[in-house]
């Protein structure tokens, strides 16, 4: 497990766009049908997690296609740091996920991986 092994994995898809798509296909085989159409930002993190042995450390409750449902495992499991820019600056490094709430003015991190 390593954040750089996902960085790659997640490298491998750039420019990938549409639904369904590769990711959506393989979310919806093992989540159900209601997924290959659906948004799949979140869907690509369990796929390169998946896909790069970081699930563990990346969905400490499963497969997760909805962003909020995501941000809330990090934050119920103690790691979840408000989105003011020295705990970015701390908590934020490669591997770890940074949701944005489009109505905030800043990110959250949650840190994944060991420093």
């Amino acid at each position: 497990m390593t954040a750089e092994k996902m960085i790659r994995r997640a490298s491998d898809d750039l420019g990938l766009s549409g639904r369904p798509n590769v990711i959506t296909r393989w979310y919806a085989e093992r989540n159900g049908s209601k997924f290959l159409r659906a948004p799949w930002c979140n869907m690509a993190i369990t796929y390169w997690a998946r896909h790069s042995d970081n699930a563990a450390a990346v969905l400490p409750k499963g497969d997760r296609a909805y962003t909020v449902w995501h941000a809330q495992d990090g934050e119920r499991g103690g790691r979840w740091h408000a989105g003011t820019a020295a705990n970015i600056k701390q908590y934020a490094r490669p591997g770890a996920l940074v949701f944005f709430d489009g109505a905030a003015p800043t990110p959250s991190a949650e840190s994944t991986t060991s420093a």
